[in-house]
């Protein structure tokens, strides 16, 4: 009898406790919502599959309105360090960043155009992985123009690679420096490949005023992006570009998920040649080792900070670059760290539950082995 009493008792309890979890709202045993909608969740195994293989091959770009690049190098080094050449524009750099603070592991020296010791925000920066070879090619560019212009060479093919970051309500002069930039690079008759990417500020999903669209047909350009890059509390808008003069070297072309989560904010776009990726066996990373710091002195370090003088700043990025700053010294100073040689992984999370990739696939046959 006291059996039974007792494995009475412990089902009336499970019971009970079931109803609690129902009328608190808690499921059990929650998993996705058949209701939920299919634009935001993730693309099918078939599609990501082919994404995946394509960019395992081919040569990868990715371009990003970064909006201040230096607190944001460690993440954008974890995040995007798969993709062959990575280009951002209002990098909003100046003299007292050196390029070996901003250097990126397995990339050569980046090449980069700030915007001026005497000016804020604005500037780009490319960089291209150490197995690629480029050049940059200045006599393209413009002194008044946000621009960088780089001779890369695939294979036997050479191909100009434009970045540029065009600021908002910009006058008809900036546009007359694009068409010379534009028409210099189409004349260079030693090039195959004409490529250009960038923040234009020129929204393609209400073209009517628009100023890069006459400039594509009088120089036969194609621009692949169609879906938004720019997002705001109640708009959205296309304003990062990537231009070609030959569709058919394209095989995706896309918008990836942001890199923050921000109320605005800008999505990378992301673009895959119909080129061979070049096979990097091995390449280095730093790696700490969190269960040997010494926190102890982590925190001392950080509370002895005269964190009145970073307070006191009057610019948000030298607040924010001397944070970081401090952080990391403080990290580097109490928690070991090294450097190791690992084989090259493809792991670029292009989705997660609630974003998906808006891409378009180019029915282009890969080239590549």
């Amino acid at each position: 009898v006291n059996g039974n009493l007792r494995l009475f008792i412990i089902l009336f309890l499970l019971f009970v406790i079931q109803i609690l979890l129902i009328l608190a709202g808690i499921e059990v045993n929650p998993g996705p919502s058949d209701d939920i909608d299919s634009s935001q969740s993730s693309i099918n195994s078939t599609d990501m599959s082919d994404f995946g293989e394509l960019f395992s091959k081919s040569v990868s770009i990715l371009h990003l309105n970064v909006q201040s690049l230096a607190p944001k190098i460690d993440l954008i080094q974890a995040e995007y360090s798969d993709f062959d050449i990575l280009a951002f524009s209002e990098t909003w750099l100046n003299n007292n960043h050196t390029d070996e603070s901003i250097e990126i592991l397995n990339y050569q020296h980046p090449f980069r155009r700030d915007r001026g010791p005497h000016k804020v925000g604005g500037g780009i920066i490319v960089y291209v992985k150490n197995d690629i070879h480029a050049q940059r090619r200045i006599d393209l560019e413009s002194e008044s123009l946000e621009a960088i212009w780089l001779e890369i060479k695939f294979k036997d093919k050479k191909t100009l690679l434009g970045t540029f970051y065009i600021p908002p309500n910009s006058g008809p002069d900036i546009w007359e420096k694009i068409e010379y930039s534009l028409d210099m690079a189409s004349n260079d008759n030693t090039i195959n490949y004409i490529m250009a990417t960038g923040d234009f500020n020129d929204n393609q999903l209400a073209p009517v005023n628009s100023k890069i669209t006459p400039l594509l047909s009088q120089f036969s350009l194609t621009q692949m992006i169609d879906e938004p890059t720019h997002f705001t509390e109640s708009s959205s808008s296309l304003l990062d570009l990537f231009i070609t003069n030959d569709a058919h070297i394209i095989t995706y072309c896309g918008v990836g998920p942001p890199l923050l989560d921000q109320i605005r904010f800008h999505c990378p776009i992301i673009s895959l040649l119909n080129f061979p990726k070049c096979r990097q066996k091995t390449f280095k990373r730093k790696i700490w080792l969190y269960d040997r710091g010494d926190y102890d002195r982590y925190r001392n370090i950080l509370s002895e900070k005269n964190w009145d003088s970073v307070i006191n700043l009057n610019n948000v990025e030298q607040f924010t670059t001397e944070i970081t700053k401090t952080i990391i010294e403080a990290a580097e100073k109490c928690i070991p760290n090294k450097m190791i040689t690992v084989r090259l992984l493809i792991k670029y999370k292009v989705l997660d539950k609630n974003k998906s990739v808006q891409k378009r696939f180019k029915n282009v046959p890969f080239n590549g082995p």
